[in-house]
Protein backbone atom coordinates (compact mmCIF):
# COMPACT_ATOMS: atom_id res chain seq x y z
CA UNK A 1 0.00 0.00 0.00
CA UNK A 2 1.22 3.34 -0.97
CA UNK A 3 1.96 5.93 1.39
CA UNK A 4 -0.84 7.56 0.06
CA UNK A 5 -2.81 5.27 -0.01
CA UNK A 6 -2.20 5.06 3.48
CA UNK A 7 -3.39 8.49 4.24
CA UNK A 8 -6.54 7.67 2.52
CA UNK A 9 -7.51 4.66 4.02
CA UNK A 10 -6.74 6.01 7.52
CA UNK A 11 -9.09 9.27 7.15
CA UNK A 12 -12.09 6.64 5.66
CA UNK A 13 -11.77 4.58 8.96
CA UNK A 14 -11.32 7.51 11.23
CA UNK A 15 -14.45 8.90 9.94
CA UNK A 16 -16.38 5.89 10.06
CA UNK A 17 -15.61 5.13 13.39
CA UNK A 18 -16.17 9.33 14.44
CA UNK A 19 -19.76 8.50 13.18
CA UNK A 20 -20.82 5.45 15.05
CA UNK A 21 -22.30 6.31 18.77
CA UNK A 22 -21.43 4.78 22.09
CA UNK A 23 -23.81 2.30 23.28
CA UNK A 24 -26.17 4.01 25.43
CA UNK A 25 -26.06 3.37 29.28
CA UNK A 26 -29.59 1.64 29.18
CA UNK A 27 -29.03 -0.83 26.33
CA UNK A 28 -28.27 -4.12 26.50
CA UNK A 29 -28.34 -6.63 29.56
CA UNK A 30 -27.36 -5.43 32.67
CA UNK A 31 -24.47 -7.18 34.87
CA UNK A 32 -24.65 -6.52 38.84
CA UNK A 33 -21.11 -7.24 40.05
CA UNK A 34 -19.50 -5.81 43.52
CA UNK A 35 -17.79 -2.19 43.65
CA UNK A 36 -14.44 -2.09 43.78
CA UNK A 37 -12.06 -0.03 45.13
CA UNK A 38 -11.35 1.89 41.71
CA UNK A 39 -15.56 1.74 41.04
CA UNK A 40 -15.72 4.10 43.97
CA UNK A 41 -13.30 6.65 43.21
CA UNK A 42 -14.46 10.07 42.26
CA UNK A 43 -13.79 11.15 38.45
CA UNK A 44 -11.59 13.59 39.47
CA UNK A 45 -9.32 10.81 41.28
CA UNK A 46 -9.72 8.37 38.41
CA UNK A 47 -8.51 11.11 35.68
CA UNK A 48 -5.05 11.56 37.96
CA UNK A 49 -4.36 8.17 38.26
CA UNK A 50 -5.34 8.35 34.35
CA UNK A 51 -2.52 10.87 33.85
CA UNK A 52 -0.17 9.26 36.09
CA UNK A 53 0.09 5.44 34.02
CA UNK A 54 -0.24 7.05 30.58
CA UNK A 55 3.14 7.26 28.58
CA UNK A 56 3.49 11.04 27.42
CA UNK A 57 7.19 9.91 26.53
CA UNK A 58 7.49 8.31 22.92
CA UNK A 59 10.70 7.08 23.60
CA UNK A 60 9.72 5.35 26.85
CA UNK A 61 9.25 1.83 26.67
CA UNK A 62 8.67 1.06 30.34
CA UNK A 63 5.79 -1.67 31.50
CA UNK A 64 4.44 0.85 33.69
CA UNK A 65 3.23 3.17 31.67
CA UNK A 66 0.01 2.49 28.89
CA UNK A 67 -2.15 3.92 26.05
CA UNK A 68 -5.32 6.23 26.67
CA UNK A 69 -6.21 3.70 23.84
CA UNK A 70 -6.39 1.16 26.01
CA UNK A 71 -7.56 3.11 29.52
CA UNK A 72 -10.33 3.69 26.96
CA UNK A 73 -11.64 0.40 26.42
CA UNK A 74 -11.83 -0.76 29.71
CA UNK A 75 -15.69 -0.43 30.37
CA UNK A 76 -17.99 2.29 29.90
CA UNK A 77 -17.08 4.70 32.73
CA UNK A 78 -13.73 4.60 31.84
CA UNK A 79 -14.29 5.29 28.45
CA UNK A 80 -16.42 8.64 29.15
CA UNK A 81 -13.31 9.56 32.10
CA UNK A 82 -11.04 9.02 28.99
CA UNK A 83 -12.46 10.89 26.85
CA UNK A 84 -13.46 14.05 28.49
CA UNK A 85 -9.61 13.99 29.38
CA UNK A 86 -7.60 15.97 26.80
CA UNK A 87 -4.21 15.64 27.95
CA UNK A 88 -4.36 12.11 27.81
CA UNK A 89 -4.36 12.40 23.95
CA UNK A 90 -1.31 14.96 23.61
CA UNK A 91 1.39 12.62 22.63
CA UNK A 92 1.26 11.80 18.85
CA UNK A 93 3.71 9.57 17.01
CA UNK A 94 4.45 8.82 13.80
CA UNK A 95 7.21 6.00 13.11
CA UNK A 96 8.84 5.02 9.27
CA UNK A 97 7.49 2.39 7.78
CA UNK A 98 3.98 4.05 7.99
CA UNK A 99 0.94 2.66 7.99
CA UNK A 100 -3.15 3.39 8.30
CA UNK A 101 -3.56 2.59 11.93
CA UNK A 102 -0.77 4.89 12.32
CA UNK A 103 -2.94 7.72 10.51
CA UNK A 104 -5.97 6.50 11.86
CA UNK A 105 -4.82 6.90 15.52
CA UNK A 106 -3.32 10.56 14.47
CA UNK A 107 -6.43 11.75 13.71
CA UNK A 108 -8.13 9.97 16.90
CA UNK A 109 -5.57 11.96 19.27
CA UNK A 110 -5.68 15.36 17.50
CA UNK A 111 -9.42 15.00 17.57
CA UNK A 112 -9.58 14.04 21.54
CA UNK A 113 -6.74 16.36 23.19
CA UNK A 114 -9.25 18.96 22.30
CA UNK A 115 -7.49 22.39 22.94
CA UNK A 116 -4.01 20.84 24.92
CA UNK A 117 -0.19 21.01 24.05
CA UNK A 118 0.84 18.36 21.52
CA UNK A 119 4.40 16.58 21.74
CA UNK A 120 5.09 15.04 18.28
CA UNK A 121 7.91 12.30 17.51
CA UNK A 122 8.39 11.55 13.84
CA UNK A 123 11.10 9.09 13.19
CA UNK A 124 11.09 8.36 9.57
CA UNK A 125 14.51 6.72 9.58
CA UNK A 126 15.18 3.80 7.74
CA UNK A 127 17.04 0.91 9.82
CA UNK A 128 17.89 -0.52 6.58
CA UNK A 129 18.70 2.79 4.60
CA UNK A 130 22.17 2.45 3.30
CA UNK A 131 24.00 5.92 3.54
CA UNK A 132 25.60 5.61 -0.04
CA UNK A 133 22.69 5.72 -1.86
CA UNK A 134 21.33 8.74 -3.46
CA UNK A 135 18.75 10.48 -1.23
CA UNK A 136 16.06 10.76 -3.59
CA UNK A 137 15.74 6.48 -3.37
CA UNK A 138 14.65 6.59 0.26
CA UNK A 139 11.22 5.31 0.81
CA UNK A 140 9.94 8.71 2.82
CA UNK A 141 9.55 11.37 0.15
CA UNK A 142 9.13 14.60 0.06
CA UNK A 143 5.20 14.43 -0.83
CA UNK A 144 5.07 12.14 2.32
CA UNK A 145 6.44 14.93 4.29
CA UNK A 146 4.18 17.64 3.12
CA UNK A 147 1.17 15.44 3.55
CA UNK A 148 2.29 14.25 7.52
CA UNK A 149 2.83 18.14 8.13
CA UNK A 150 -0.72 18.80 6.84
CA UNK A 151 -1.94 16.14 9.44
CA UNK A 152 -0.11 17.06 12.06
CA UNK A 153 -0.89 20.46 11.82
CA UNK A 154 -4.54 20.24 11.23
CA UNK A 155 -4.33 22.43 7.91
CA UNK A 156 -2.59 25.05 10.42
CA UNK A 157 -5.36 24.69 13.16
CA UNK A 158 -3.03 22.27 15.39
CA UNK A 159 0.00 23.92 14.55
CA UNK A 160 -0.07 26.68 17.17
CA UNK A 161 -0.68 23.51 19.69
CA UNK A 162 2.70 21.67 19.05
CA UNK A 163 4.77 22.16 22.64
CA UNK A 164 7.54 19.64 21.14
CA UNK A 165 8.09 18.41 18.14
CA UNK A 166 11.00 15.61 17.40
CA UNK A 167 11.54 15.28 14.09
CA UNK A 168 14.41 12.45 13.48
CA UNK A 169 15.66 11.90 9.37
CA UNK A 170 18.30 9.75 7.45
CA UNK A 171 18.16 12.84 5.08
CA UNK A 172 18.02 16.19 4.18
CA UNK A 173 14.69 16.20 1.64
CA UNK A 174 12.48 15.61 5.00
CA UNK A 175 14.40 18.88 7.02
CA UNK A 176 14.17 20.71 3.94
CA UNK A 177 10.14 20.35 3.87
CA UNK A 178 9.59 21.07 7.03
CA UNK A 179 11.34 24.51 7.05
CA UNK A 180 9.97 25.23 3.92
CA UNK A 181 6.48 24.46 5.09
CA UNK A 182 6.84 26.32 8.36
CA UNK A 183 8.65 29.28 7.38
CA UNK A 184 5.80 31.36 6.84
CA UNK A 185 4.13 30.30 9.37
CA UNK A 186 3.68 32.74 13.17
CA UNK A 187 5.80 30.79 15.21
CA UNK A 188 3.56 28.52 17.57
CA UNK A 189 3.30 30.14 20.55
CA UNK A 190 3.53 26.59 23.18
CA UNK A 191 6.93 25.20 21.29
CA UNK A 192 9.02 25.01 23.80
CA UNK A 193 11.15 21.97 22.38
CA UNK A 194 11.90 21.21 18.82
CA UNK A 195 14.73 18.71 17.56
CA UNK A 196 15.37 18.81 14.30
CA UNK A 197 17.89 15.76 13.59
CA UNK A 198 19.41 14.33 10.16
CA UNK A 199 21.27 11.17 11.38
CA UNK A 200 24.30 11.00 9.52
CA UNK A 201 28.04 12.22 11.83
CA UNK A 202 30.03 12.08 8.77
CA UNK A 203 29.16 15.14 7.44
CA UNK A 204 30.93 16.78 10.54
CA UNK A 205 34.38 15.00 8.61
CA UNK A 206 37.21 17.51 7.85
CA UNK A 207 36.36 18.75 4.78
CA UNK A 208 33.18 17.55 4.33
CA UNK A 209 30.67 19.70 2.47
CA UNK A 210 26.59 19.95 2.52
CA UNK A 211 24.47 17.39 0.38
CA UNK A 212 22.86 17.51 -1.42
CA UNK A 213 23.86 20.92 -2.57
CA UNK A 214 21.32 22.17 -4.46
CA UNK A 215 19.15 22.55 -0.62
CA UNK A 216 22.08 24.09 1.12
CA UNK A 217 20.46 27.23 0.76
CA UNK A 218 19.61 28.72 4.74
CA UNK A 219 15.81 28.78 5.65
CA UNK A 220 14.76 30.99 8.79
CA UNK A 221 13.00 29.12 11.20
CA UNK A 222 9.46 30.34 11.44
CA UNK A 223 8.86 33.77 10.71
CA UNK A 224 10.70 34.53 13.82
CA UNK A 225 12.16 32.03 17.12
CA UNK A 226 9.38 31.05 19.11
CA UNK A 227 8.88 33.29 21.98
CA UNK A 228 8.54 30.22 24.67
CA UNK A 229 11.06 27.91 23.46
CA UNK A 230 13.79 26.78 25.82
CA UNK A 231 15.40 23.87 24.12
CA UNK A 232 16.57 23.12 20.46
CA UNK A 233 18.76 20.77 19.03
CA UNK A 234 20.06 21.15 15.33
CA UNK A 235 22.02 17.81 14.39
CA UNK A 236 23.16 18.34 10.76
CA UNK A 237 20.75 20.32 10.18
CA UNK A 238 21.33 24.44 9.49
CA UNK A 239 19.22 27.46 9.82
CA UNK A 240 19.46 30.54 8.60
CA UNK A 241 22.10 31.65 11.46
CA UNK A 242 22.25 35.93 10.45
CA UNK A 243 18.30 35.82 11.72
CA UNK A 244 18.02 33.56 14.50
CA UNK A 245 17.13 34.48 18.02
CA UNK A 246 15.66 32.91 20.81
CA UNK A 247 15.69 34.80 24.29
CA UNK A 248 14.26 32.46 26.29
CA UNK A 249 16.42 29.20 25.40
CA UNK A 250 17.90 27.30 28.07
CA UNK A 251 19.47 24.99 26.15
CA UNK A 252 21.03 24.98 22.71
CA UNK A 253 22.28 21.77 20.83
CA UNK A 254 24.94 22.09 17.20
CA UNK A 255 26.14 18.81 16.38
CA UNK A 256 28.16 17.33 13.24
CA UNK A 257 27.40 20.21 10.60
CA UNK A 258 29.38 20.25 7.03
CA UNK A 259 32.04 22.81 7.13
CA UNK A 260 30.45 25.02 4.72
CA UNK A 261 27.22 25.52 6.46
CA UNK A 262 28.22 26.35 9.95
CA UNK A 263 27.53 29.81 11.18
CA UNK A 264 30.06 32.13 11.09
CA UNK A 265 31.97 33.11 14.50
CA UNK A 266 29.99 36.69 14.62
CA UNK A 267 26.66 35.10 13.79
CA UNK A 268 27.07 32.29 16.63
CA UNK A 269 27.95 35.14 19.16
CA UNK A 270 25.19 36.74 18.31
CA UNK A 271 22.91 34.27 18.62
CA UNK A 272 24.57 32.91 21.96
CA UNK A 273 24.33 36.50 23.74
CA UNK A 274 20.74 36.94 22.48
CA UNK A 275 19.87 33.78 24.58
CA UNK A 276 20.51 35.53 28.32
CA UNK A 277 18.99 32.23 30.10
CA UNK A 278 21.34 30.07 28.08
CA UNK A 279 22.16 27.12 30.93
CA UNK A 280 23.47 24.30 28.84
CA UNK A 281 25.71 24.61 25.91
CA UNK A 282 26.90 21.81 23.55
CA UNK A 283 29.02 21.90 20.09
CA UNK A 284 30.02 18.17 18.76
CA UNK A 285 31.37 17.86 15.65
CA UNK A 286 30.51 21.57 14.34
CA UNK A 287 31.45 24.83 15.94
CA UNK A 288 31.62 27.91 14.02
CA UNK A 289 34.12 29.20 10.47
CA UNK A 290 37.02 30.34 12.39
CA UNK A 291 38.85 32.69 10.05
CA UNK A 292 42.88 31.16 10.21
CA UNK A 293 45.09 33.26 12.65
CA UNK A 294 46.66 36.53 11.33
CA UNK A 295 48.84 38.88 13.24
CA UNK A 296 46.78 40.90 10.58
CA UNK A 297 43.45 40.41 11.40
CA UNK A 298 41.57 42.80 14.12
CA UNK A 299 41.42 40.57 17.61
CA UNK A 300 38.14 38.78 17.74
CA UNK A 301 35.88 39.68 20.19
CA UNK A 302 35.30 36.65 22.96
CA UNK A 303 31.96 35.58 23.83
CA UNK A 304 30.84 35.99 27.29
CA UNK A 305 27.72 33.52 28.28
CA UNK A 306 27.19 34.80 32.19
CA UNK A 307 24.04 32.23 32.62
CA UNK A 308 25.70 29.26 31.36
CA UNK A 309 25.97 26.01 33.59
CA UNK A 310 27.19 23.26 31.15
CA UNK A 311 29.29 23.29 28.19
CA UNK A 312 29.86 19.96 25.92
CA UNK A 313 32.56 20.36 23.07
CA UNK A 314 32.88 17.20 20.84
CA UNK A 315 35.47 18.08 18.55
CA UNK A 316 37.23 16.35 15.52
CA UNK A 317 39.85 19.32 15.00
CA UNK A 318 41.54 19.69 18.23
CA UNK A 319 42.89 23.61 16.81
CA UNK A 320 39.60 24.59 15.95
CA UNK A 321 38.38 23.06 19.23
CA UNK A 322 41.27 24.82 21.25
CA UNK A 323 40.51 28.23 19.40
CA UNK A 324 36.65 27.84 20.24
CA UNK A 325 37.77 27.82 23.75
CA UNK A 326 40.01 30.68 24.15
CA UNK A 327 37.18 32.90 22.86
CA UNK A 328 34.41 32.24 25.54
CA UNK A 329 33.93 33.52 28.64
CA UNK A 330 31.93 31.48 31.02
CA UNK A 331 32.36 32.76 34.57
CA UNK A 332 29.76 30.80 36.41
CA UNK A 333 30.08 27.36 34.29
CA UNK A 334 30.19 24.20 36.82
CA UNK A 335 30.04 21.31 34.18
CA UNK A 336 32.18 20.06 31.51
CA UNK A 337 32.17 17.95 28.47
CA UNK A 338 35.25 16.97 26.26
CA UNK A 339 35.07 14.61 23.53
CA UNK A 340 36.93 13.15 20.96
CA UNK A 341 33.90 13.65 18.16
CA UNK A 342 36.45 12.32 15.46
CA UNK A 343 36.43 8.82 16.48
CA UNK A 344 34.62 6.29 14.29
CA UNK A 345 33.53 9.27 11.61
CA UNK A 346 37.00 9.83 10.50
CA UNK A 347 37.91 8.52 6.66
CA UNK A 348 39.84 5.05 6.40
CA UNK A 349 42.93 6.82 5.29
CA UNK A 350 42.99 9.03 8.37
CA UNK A 351 45.00 8.02 10.96
CA UNK A 352 43.29 5.91 13.64
CA UNK A 353 46.53 5.40 16.03
CA UNK A 354 46.01 5.34 19.75
CA UNK A 355 48.94 7.85 20.03
CA UNK A 356 46.93 10.14 18.52
CA UNK A 357 48.31 13.93 19.64
CA UNK A 358 44.70 15.48 19.60
CA UNK A 359 43.79 14.60 23.88
CA UNK A 360 47.03 16.35 24.76
CA UNK A 361 46.71 19.15 22.67
CA UNK A 362 42.86 20.30 24.13
CA UNK A 363 43.78 19.02 27.95
CA UNK A 364 47.18 20.85 27.72
CA UNK A 365 45.49 24.16 26.45
CA UNK A 366 42.51 23.38 29.17
CA UNK A 367 44.83 23.12 31.91
CA UNK A 368 46.47 26.91 30.50
CA UNK A 369 43.16 28.68 30.18
CA UNK A 370 42.81 31.42 32.48
CA UNK A 371 40.22 31.85 35.06
CA UNK A 372 38.35 34.25 33.26
CA UNK A 373 37.48 31.81 30.66
CA UNK A 374 36.67 28.94 32.33
CA UNK A 375 37.34 28.66 36.02
CA UNK A 376 38.36 25.05 36.25
CA UNK A 377 38.86 25.59 40.06
CA UNK A 378 35.17 25.90 40.77
CA UNK A 379 33.59 23.00 38.01
CA UNK A 380 31.76 19.92 40.36
CA UNK A 381 31.57 17.94 37.15
CA UNK A 382 33.34 16.90 34.64
CA UNK A 383 33.15 14.22 31.95
CA UNK A 384 36.11 13.36 29.28
CA UNK A 385 35.12 10.74 26.21
CA UNK A 386 36.85 8.99 23.52
CA UNK A 387 40.15 11.01 24.84
CA UNK A 388 43.65 9.52 23.97
CA UNK A 389 46.30 11.02 26.52
CA UNK A 390 49.38 10.61 28.59
CA UNK A 391 48.75 9.62 32.11
CA UNK A 392 51.01 12.79 33.13
CA UNK A 393 49.05 15.28 30.91
CA UNK A 394 45.31 13.75 32.25
CA UNK A 395 46.71 13.90 36.19
CA UNK A 396 47.55 17.65 35.22
CA UNK A 397 44.67 18.58 34.02
CA UNK A 398 42.37 17.05 37.19
CA UNK A 399 44.29 18.54 39.52
CA UNK A 400 43.40 22.00 37.84
CA UNK A 401 39.75 20.60 38.54
CA UNK A 402 39.76 19.95 42.88
CA UNK A 403 35.90 20.65 43.05
CA UNK A 404 34.84 17.62 40.53
CA UNK A 405 32.51 15.84 42.46
CA UNK A 406 31.51 13.73 39.49
CA UNK A 407 33.86 12.50 37.42
CA UNK A 408 33.29 10.71 34.23
CA UNK A 409 35.56 9.16 32.09
CA UNK A 410 34.26 7.17 28.62
CA UNK A 411 37.01 5.13 26.55
CA UNK A 412 39.80 7.40 27.83
CA UNK A 413 42.83 5.85 26.81
CA UNK A 414 45.84 6.45 28.41
CA UNK A 415 49.20 5.98 26.82
CA UNK A 416 51.08 4.81 29.64
CA UNK A 417 48.69 2.35 31.51
CA UNK A 418 48.58 2.99 35.24
CA UNK A 419 45.80 2.50 37.93
CA UNK A 420 43.07 4.99 36.80
CA UNK A 421 40.83 5.08 40.18
CA UNK A 422 44.32 5.98 41.83
CA UNK A 423 45.51 8.95 39.28
CA UNK A 424 42.14 10.29 39.88
CA UNK A 425 42.33 10.23 43.42
CA UNK A 426 45.77 11.54 43.79
CA UNK A 427 44.81 14.54 41.66
CA UNK A 428 41.53 15.25 43.21
CA UNK A 429 41.66 14.16 46.73
CA UNK A 430 37.74 15.06 47.91
CA UNK A 431 36.74 12.97 44.96
CA UNK A 432 34.23 10.45 46.27
CA UNK A 433 33.80 8.11 43.36
CA UNK A 434 34.27 7.96 39.60
CA UNK A 435 32.61 6.68 36.65
CA UNK A 436 35.19 4.66 34.68
CA UNK A 437 33.57 3.10 31.29
CA UNK A 438 29.98 2.93 33.04
CA UNK A 439 31.31 1.29 36.15
CA UNK A 440 30.85 3.43 39.24
CA UNK A 441 34.96 3.13 41.60
CA UNK A 442 34.02 4.20 45.28
CA UNK A 443 37.31 6.39 46.33
CA UNK A 444 36.56 7.15 49.37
Amino acid sequence: MSFTESIVSALYDWHRSSKTTSPSMSSGSIVFRPRTLVDRLPNELLTAVFAFSVDHDPHDDSILTTSPMTLSHVCRRWRVVALACGSLWCSLVITYPTSPQQFTRVLTFLSRSKNYPLDILLDVRDPEWDFEQPETQHGFTIQDMQTVLKLLSGNGKAAPRWRSMELLTDTWAPIHTFLEFTREWAPPKRLERLVLSRCNAYFARRGQLFQPAALSAPIPLFQAAPSNLHHLSLVGVHIDWSVFRAPLLTTLELKYHAADIRPSFEQLAAILTSCSLLETLSIIGSGPSLPPPSSSSPPMIPITIPSLKSLTIGYVDASAAVRLLSLLRLPFLTALGIEDAGQGILPHDEDFSPFSDHGPVVLAALTNLSDDVIALKQLTSLTLDSLTAPSGVLALFLAKCPAVRHLELQRVNLVYPVDVPMLCKLAIPKLPCLVLDDEVHELN
